[in-house]
């Protein structure tokens, strides 16, 4: 099998990374992602279990991919894992290793909390299949694996055609967009008034709430920008958001006592 070290704590998953042997299909929860009669692993085969303790979760599904997250919560039970594999499915065709790294303690640390990735080879309707897998060394190797996520890729929907932004007080401005009768929306926001600051997630909403939005969480005297994305599911895990708008801003007025 062909491994590829890369101790980066963020992986970008690209279609470049899929280059190790193909083994064992998807079939169900119960998936083992390294056979005892694949060549390439040496005798005696590893011994694979499944925990609940190593997962792959799904985030959300962007305009530029599918953003995952990667966790292990270590047991002192269990042996030392030094090398990390995430592994993926598409539809029927037999699963390959995505990217292999190191698992140091830096690495540990890291997993504990949740690694995101963002996978960006994806194809309109087709099913993605993603598993984690930790691997001893030695010559009777160990190996951990998650369960098997599943994700159905759809395009990001387009970006809403009209946005607006108006200050109503000194610490409200009011969002208008373009309404879409079958989605939510997703609003961000950058203070412009804030050195370094970054467009950050504001509110997310459903269908039903049309399309407008008051932020009342601004400042008098601010200065503000904002982009707004139409949401598929607000209700799904994860929620798919498109395209963004373009940026449109609004600066409060001082206040007046």
């Amino acid at each position: 099998m062909n491994r590829r070290p890369d101790n980066q704590r963020c992986f970008a998953v690209t279609c470049a990374l899929l280059t190790a042997a193909t083994l064992a299909p998807f079939g169900c929860a119960s998936f083992r992602p390294i056979i005892a009669s694949a060549p390439e692993v040496p005798e005696p085969a590893p011994r694979v279990k499944s925990s609940s303790r190593a997962s792959v979760a799904f985030e959300s599904a962007r305009p530029n991919g599918l953003l995952l997250t990667l966790s292990y919560k270590e047991d002192a039970t269990d042996p030392k894992f030094d090398t990390l594999e995430l592994w993926r499915a598409v539809d029927d065709e037999d699963a390959r290793v995505m990217t292999t790294t190191a698992l140091d303690e830096e690495l540990r640390v890291a997993l504990a909390a949740g690694i995101p990735v963002l996978d960006r080879d994806l194809r309109e309707g087709h099913t993605y299949a993603y598993q984690l897998v930790l691997t001893t060394s030695g010559e009777a190797p160990e190996m951990l694996s998650s369960s098997v996520a599943t994700h159905k890729w759809s395009a990001a929907p387009r970006a809403p055609a009209e946005t607006g932004a108006r200050a109503l007080t000194p610490n409200a401005i009011e969002l208008t967009w373009t309404h879409h009768p079958e989605m939510g929306a997703i609003i961000f926001r950058r203070d412009l008034t804030r050195d370094g600051a970054k467009l950050e997630k504001l509110t997310q909403l459903p269908p039903q709430a049309g399309n407008s939005f008051v932020d009342q969480t601004c400042e008098p005297t601010g200065l503000y920008a904002y982009r707004i994305a139409y949401v598929r599911d607000a209700e799904a895990a994860p929620s798919a958001f498109g395209h963004l708008s373009a940026m449109t801003y609004a600066a409060t007025p001082p206040r007046h006592d």
